[in-house]
């Protein structure tokens, strides 16, 4: 789970910033030591919600990036979709103060609707 919330938020960061420094950034961040007493120390619940907080967080900033597009790939909407379903479950299933990513979702179906884009799995 580290490895793969590691990996996406660099993913996330390399659009931005590029591969080179989103990987420093991201090394610098994960470099901090309060991530070994959340890895190691405390109970599953962090590790979850770190977990779909990363999968959260990538499934919404595709999502809004298939939303500046013209041409729409249904199966990548899909795919996104799902990622961001799965990522809010185990972040808001693990620990309940991650009930607040229900607005970015309020926010990404205003933009649905703003822009008329009929997505099924947003719904």
């Amino acid at each position: 789970m580290f490895f793969t919330a590691f990996s996406l938020f660099w993913i996330l960061m390399e659009r931005w910033i590029g591969f080179f420094y989103g990987g420093i950034f991201i090394f610098f961040v994960f470099l901090a030591s309060y991530w070994a007493w959340i890895w190691g120390y405390l109970g599953p619940a962090e590790n979850y919600s770190m977990f779909g907080s990363a999968l959260y967080l990538y499934g919404f900033f595709n999502s809004i990036s298939w939303r500046k597009s013209e041409e729409m790939d249904k199966k990548r909407i899909l795919a996104h979709s799902l990622v961001l379903l799965l990522g809010s479950l185990i972040a808001i299933g693990s620990k309940e103060n991650f009930l607040i990513l229900v607005i970015p979702l309020v926010y990404l179906a205003y933009l649905s609707v703003k822009k008329k884009i009929k997505s099924w799995p947003l719904i």
